[in-house]
């Protein structure tokens, strides 16, 4: 490799590492918390996953449907 490549590889590899601590720091923080707290709490809220089960059938009388 030419000294060249290996100036831009190096400079690669540290925004690389940079950007990795970020996602890092973020992802053991409070704030990563509670940003998953809203997001299953819409997703929840808004049902989000379609349903295409019907609910059991119940008789009149509160027993089980022969």
């Amino acid at each position: 490799m030419t000294a060249a490549r290996l100036l831009v590889d190096g400079h690669h590899e540290r925004v690389e590492n940079r950007v990795a601590d970020r996602i890092m720091a973020f992802s053991g923080s409070m704030g990563f918390v509670y940003l998953h707290v809203i997001w299953s709490a819409c997703w929840i809220g808004f049902r989000v996953e379609p349903t295409d089960a019907a609910p059991a059938p119940v008789s009149p009388g509160g027993g089980p449907t022969p």
